[in-house]
């Protein structure tokens, strides 16, 4: 091992080796799954995020796999960080480094929504549609 890797380095794939089979097992199984911000890095590293999110995609080619992009811009990120301030691991320093996390993997995704004018309630609703829609489509098939 490497005396240089951080905690975070070593940890992180094997959390996501973790999460993925754990996701692999629920979709086998016929239960649906949410996986939240699997394409964040906490250093802001572009690169690493977008290996991240090759490698989920890739791992998941042959399930049935949604990807969701919900996405906030860094302005609205800092406000709502300044008027609530509720997250002790997130600070003004790593939503920045983060900001353009989102546009770089925007490809990648399905469908994506801006966070910043639709609720989720209105972001739920269009997912469901969304589903929904690709059911039939299946179904016709």
């Amino acid at each position: 091992m490497d005396s240089k890797s951080t905690p975070r380095e070593i940890g992180r794939p094997i959390c996501d080796e973790i999460l993925l089979q754990t996701a692999k097992i629920f979709l086998r199984n016929g239960k649906n799954i949410i996986i939240d911000t699997t394409f964040d890095v906490d250093d802001g590293d572009d690169l690493i995020a977008i290996a991240i999110a090759k490698y989920y995609i890739t791992f998941f080619e042959n399930a049935a796999v949604l990807f969701i992009g919900i996405n906030c811009p860094v302005e609205e990120r800092l406000r709502r960080f300044k008027e609530y301030n509720n997250n002790l691991v997130r600070n003004e320093t790593t939503i920045v480094a983060q900001s353009n996390v989102f546009e770089l993997c925007k490809e990648l995704y399905d469908i994506w929504f801006d966070s910043s004018s639709l609720s989720g309630e209105e972001i739920a609703s269009n997912i469901l549609h969304h589903i929904k829609q690709l059911t039939k489509k299946a179904s016709l098939s």
